[in-house]
């Protein structure tokens, strides 16, 4: 075989080796392409919304915590609360809208987020109630206790009066069981309450 024939095929064989290998790399290039495009949006917002969505929940989670705490007032926990939910809402969405979760999965993820605002809403609507309860219950104690107040002031009322007459005469049955009964039940009675609402308080906090 001639040298130039040799050469022309030598030519050839490499003109189709860089043929062959601008294809695989333009195919290769076009899958990498893809690959990235689906990294990059559905996967990418799958990931990304299963990650904001949790933290949009547990942010939900701690606004209601700190309310039940009593750190802050329910007034003060809407602005937050529905920054967390507004939060949790969008990026949960945005992995639904991503189709790469099956719809079984999505639906159970709906009934999920769904049975936790309703018991979220339940938890704070009770706390509510509680924290009215509580309110009404602490004037109650102080009314009531202003009232013993009074009545033991009553017994030791009687005690000055003996004080300045110490010359009269009284015996139990002529006055004197009426101002001790007086004075020793509101004793008793304060220090009854006072020991109720300790360990209630106890109990709450």
């Amino acid at each position: 075989m001639k040298t130039s024939k040799k050469l022309n095929g030598g030519v050839l064989l490499i003109l189709l080796a860089t043929t062959i290998g601008g294809i695989i790399a333009i195919s290769s290039v076009n899958s990498l392409s893809e690959l990235l495009d689906q990294i990059t949006g559905p996967v990418w917002d799958t990931a990304d919304g299963a990650m904001e969505g949790s933290i949009g929940i547990e942010a939900e989670m701690l606004v209601v915590g700190s309310v039940i705490a009593g750190d802050r007032t329910m007034v003060e926990a809407e602005t937050p609360l529905d920054a967390s939910r507004a939060m949790a809402d969008q990026a949960l969405g945005r992995m639904q809208a991503a189709g790469l979760i099956e719809a079984n999965e999505i639906e159970r993820l709906e009934q999920n987020v769904k049975a936790f605002r309703t018991l979220e809403k339940q938890v704070l609507r009770l706390n509510d109630d509680y924290l009215n309860a509580n309110q009404k219950l602490t004037a109650q104690f102080q009314s009531f206790q202003s009232f013993m107040i009074g009545i033991e002031e009553y017994g030791d009322g009687a005690v000055e009066q003996f004080a300045a007459n110490p010359n009269r005469q009284i015996s139990w049955s002529q006055g004197l069981s009426e101002y001790w009964q007086a004075a020793d039940g509101g004793m008793e009675t304060q220090i009854a309450l006072l020991t109720l609402y300790y360990q209630y308080e106890s109990l709450v906090s």
